[in-house]
């Protein structure tokens, strides 16, 4: 998973919503914890200079990062948000829904 620094504290809210408050979803465990493989993207200068002036449709600026990253790395984006599924089909990244990705593993 790569997202903006920032971002993991969405993620790891939503993942232990789901997960304990749900229970619509296990998390992954490694050695009692909750973890996964993430490669986080720092908001600096140079995450400016190749971010800060795509050109995507309105959507909300925390949103829009997600979106920009994607369609730039040509990353998968996973989200509930209907708004950056619709925008995100719309530039062309690919997007899912989180049952939907994950079930793709599970052939």
């Amino acid at each position: 998973m790569t997202l903006p620094a920032h971002g993991w504290f969405e993620v790891w809210s939503n993942a232990k919503r789901l997960s304990d408050r749900d229970k619509q979803y296990l998390h992954p465990v490694i050695a009692g914890k909750m973890e996964f493989p993430v490669e986080l993207i720092h908001i600096d200068e140079k995450f400016i200079g190749k971010y800060g002036n795509v050109v995507i449709p309105y959507v909300k600026g925390s949103d829009y990062i997600y979106l920009v990253v994607a369609s730039v790395n040509g990353y998968d984006l996973v989200t509930r948000d209907d708004r950056m599924l619709k925008v995100g089909r719309e530039i062309g990244v690919r997007t899912w829904l989180p049952a939907e990705y994950s079930a793709r593993f599970d052939e």
